[in-house]
């Protein structure tokens, strides 16, 4: 039976005992495991100062103990622990005092934000669960999980989607009532100026109220595309959906005499240019400079006065532009009268309503405001078959909607 002398360490060298809490760790894989202790700053508390925490990791995990709190060995106020260090060749043993440590796993996306693993205990019931479940649990209960706090929406980023929302709500209901039959009239800012005692169809509205006869001159040089245009021309652009359907289809039909084919030209031109304000969408409009640079300085500069307001965004950095529901109602009159002008009182509505993405009803309310008159007529496709057309047309006596006074519900 062999002997040893044991000697006591006058070093007091202290060894650590890891113990693995998920399994014994196999001996190809110890070899890759990479050990640091981390001990309190001598600055700390007096009573933190004993606080220690062993990490162990490989490439794949990361391992965590402590000699403190719940994950410290429990007998570890009761007793003490030695380990004994035998040299085979002198017959002599090292007695050295030694700690233990329990390693558990430990999140690695945790670590990655801290060299050293924060050492405060506040996660709450359901973050710890998580990271249980990102550890233990089943790929069903992982998935859930993930899909959980994928979903999850932050509080200050809901906040604040919230309060820039209302933001622009508000602004847009301080700056104009809801859009209703019972918000036009033939005195409303929201139609032009209107000749409702007229003796003649003609001077119900005015052309020089919706384009100034300056606005009319600085339009020469960009009509001139439409006063030139071919049959090819009108063909490519309507195939390639260059312009709105209803500019194209009156391309066609241009007069042949120069003045009034100028003129044609322009109406035709600036309507377009009412269209597509109408149809921006609202990232375009927060633009800094929302109207395209093509257009004749003049022309962008009354449409921004007449039919946007500046607002101030959530946070009252910036300025934005937005076109609240009462002046898109104003615009909407106004490509309306002026395709009134351009068919000579007498407009065929499916067009516009394509071009504009607005509902019948909204269509028929508007020109009835304008006190247009709304016919169904039955255009013949051959065959024997016929398709309803809907005209919107202006005529003498003027008819406006009755103004009917609000009253409020009947309790039974």
């Amino acid at each position: 039976m062999a002997t040893a002398d044991i000697v006591v360490d006058e070093n007091k060298k202290e060894v650590l005992i890891a113990n693995f809490e998920n399994g014994r760790v196999r001996k190809a894989a110890s070899q890759e495991l990479r050990f640091g202790l981390y001990r309190r700053s001598s600055k700390d508390n007096a009573q933190l100062q004993g606080h220690k925490q062993l990490v162990a990791e490989t490439d794949a995990m990361l391992y965590l103990g402590k000699n403190y709190g719940e994950s410290a060995p429990k007998a570890k106020g009761l007793c003490r622990y030695y380990v004994g260090v035998l040299d085979k060749k002198r017959g002599k043993m090292k007695i050295c005092d030694a700690e233990m440590f329990n390693l558990r796993p430990y999140d690695n996306v945790v670590e990655k934000e801290s060299t050293i693993p924060s050492l405060s205990n506040d996660l709450s019931y359901i973050e710890k669960k998580d990271k249980l479940t990102s550890a233990f649990g089943s790929s069903k209960k992982r998935k859930a999980m993930e899909s959980r706090l994928r979903n999850k929406v932050e509080a200050k980023e809901l906040e604040k989607a919230m309060g820039s929302a209302v933001e622009m709500a508000l602004s847009q209901e301080r700056l104009n009532p809801p859009s209703t039959k019972d918000n036009f009239s033939t005195e409303s800012s929201l139609i032009p100026p209107c000749n409702k005692d007229a003796e003649r169809v003609e001077a119900v509205y005015n052309l020089h109220d919706i384009i100034s006869s300056v606005e009319l001159d600085e339009l020469t040089s960009s009509a001139k595309v439409f006063f030139d245009s071919t049959v090819t021309d009108i063909r490519i652009w309507k195939t390639d959906k260059v312009y709105p359907k209803y500019i194209v289809n009156h391309l066609s039909s241009l007069p042949l005499g120069e003045n009034e084919r100028w003129l044609k030209a322009k109406c035709l031109l600036y309507l377009n240019y009412l269209i597509h304000l109408f149809n921006m969408k609202v990232k375009d409009l927060r633009k800094k400079d929302p109207l395209p640079r093509e257009w004749p300085n003049r022309i962008r500069k009354n449409m921004s006065e007449k039919f946007t307001v500046k607002v101030p965004t959530n946070d009252g950095k910036k300025i934005t532009t937005c076109i609240p529901a009462r002046l898109k109602d104003k615009l909407l009159c106004h490509i309306f009268v002026l395709a009134l002008i351009i068919d000579d009182y007498s407009v065929e509505v499916g067009d516009l309503q394509m071009d504009t993405k607005v509902g019948l009803q909204r269509v028929q309310t508007n020109f009835q405001a304008l006190g247009c008159q709304i016919k169904t007529q039955k255009i013949p496709l051959g065959d024997g078959q016929q398709v309803e057309s809907r005209v919107a047309l202006l005529k003498l006596p003027l008819v406006f909607p009755e103004m009917r006074p609000k009253t409020g519900k009947k309790r039974k």
